[in-house]
């Protein structure tokens, strides 16, 4: 996604052994709604449709390697995903051109039904090369990420785990000016345990997270200590995660998200509920998951929505997401307001090949400064074979962007995928 047109402020996806997490920033990686193509193809409709990725669980939800064991239906599972993106700039003063690849592969095997291990392995390499009135700067980014993780159910309602990742990131720029090259490094340790109730309908963690980022003008440590708390039945399932970390020479940081999906079965079709609310203070910058810092303030995340899924048709939905992000250590403290609509559908024109569909409207409503939107159009298919566990999806997204004095001028950011899952 371009720089220009946001301000990147989330929390840091931890590496999972599982799928995949690129970055999502342009010039470092190529972006996707979502790193599940079938999500992606929708419009990202991720607090109503459930998949591999955002699943309300220990493992996905919660973060914590000691619910490994029991995700994805307690079965083993390979995945491969390939990215390419590409952006075709309206700007007429800069020619300009820039593209980035990224591959993966990733596993957690499981030969017993009280054990799991896992690695995962993902390289992306991206270019930039711009002239401005006959000055030609280049940027070339090469990301490499390693991660290991193991999962062990000690006793019927105890379970524990480890993960660790490595992420490495080499920055060449050449200009008129010269040649600079800059090396970024993040380590990371989580250790957690995991207790089930005797029904199963609840589970509660405990997990710590060392992580380091490394540059050459020094290194910074955080600690994270979350509490994740999980709920499931037959027809709700709900995850509560509470986060409480240190920052160096800021304080503490203190968050807490909830969310839920609702079940309305009818017949072989129902409908889906979703919910989501959360709390974080100060909120994380983080750019290009290798530079780290805190903005003094907060930011409220909240989010609906419902689809319709019937197993003969396919599925439609609609979701809308909103975070507001408050300065506070300003003269006037103002906040920035994020919205986003998502609609999708996935249709089955055969029965194991579904096609679909999706739009996504962003906007930022910048209170004095204005507002600045863009869109994001979706699609993508998959082919399914139930009966050996193997999937294949195909996504191409196409962000929109309008820019320039009067709004004139639009950039077109294409980022195509394509992955294979195989579970048995």
């Amino acid at each position: 996604m371009n720089k220009r047109y946001y301000l990147p402020l989330c929390f840091f996806g931890m590496l999972l052994s599982v799928s995949i997490c690129f970055a999502y920033y342009y010039d470092y990686e190529p972006n996707m709604l979502s790193k599940n193509l079938r999500l992606a193809g929708i419009g990202n409709l991720d607090l109503v449709i459930i998949e591999r990725i955002n699943e309300i669980n220990a493992y996905d939800y919660g973060e914590s390697p000691a619910g490994a064991v029991s995700d994805n239906k307690s079965q083993s599972e390979i995945c491969i995903p390939f990215l390419y993106g590409f952006t075709v700039f309206g700007d007429t003063a800069y020619n300009q051109e820039w593209h980035a690849g990224a591959g993966a592969i990733s596993g957690i095997f499981k030969p017993g039904e009280k054990i799991a291990f896992g690695g995962s392995f993902s390289k992306t390499k991206a270019a930039e090369e711009s002239e401005y009135y006959m000055a030609t700067s280049k940027s070339e980014r090469d990301v490499m990420r390693y991660s290991l993780m193991a999962s062990w159910n000690v006793l019927s309602r105890l379970s524990i785990g480890f993960r660790g990742a490595y992420h490495k990131l080499t920055e060449e720029d050449s200009s008129f000016y010269g040649t600079s090259l800059d090396v970024a490094k993040v380590t990371c340790y989580e250790p957690s345990l995991l207790i089930s109730s005797g029904s199963g309908n609840w589970q509660g963690g405990f997990d710590y997270k060392y992580k380091e980022y490394s540059r050459e003008y020094g290194d910074t440590v955080i600690h994270e200590f979350a509490v994740p708390i999980i709920h499931s039945s037959s027809n709700l399932d709900m995850g509560i995660r509470a986060t409480l970390g240190t920052i160096p020479d800021s304080g503490l940081l203190k968050s807490v998200n909830v969310r839920s999906i609702y079940k309305l079965p009818f017949g072989n079709e129902h409908v889906n509920f979703g919910f989501q609310l959360g709390y974080v203070s100060p909120p994380p910058l983080i750019w290009d998951d290798f530079y780290y810092g805190y903005i003094p303030g907060h930011q409220t995340n909240m989010g609906f929505g419902m689809a319709y899924l019937n197993e003969g048709f396919g599925l439609l939905g609609i979701q809308y997401k909103k975070e507001i992000l408050t300065f506070t250590e300003v003269s006037t403290p103002y906040s920035i307001h994020k919205n986003c609509l998502g609609i999708g559908t996935e249709i089955r024109l055969l029965k194991i090949v579904p096609v679909r569909f999706g739009y996504t409207n962003i906007s930022y409503d910048y209170g004095y400064s204005g507002t600045s939107y863009y869109d994001v159009i979706t699609w993508g298919l998959g082919i399914q074979f139930p009966d050996i566990g193997l999937k294949v999806d195909f996504c191409h997204n196409l962000h929109i962007y309008k820019h320039g004095y009067y709004n004139d001028e639009t950039d077109y950011d294409h980022t195509f995928g394509l992955a294979g899952y195989f579970d048995f």
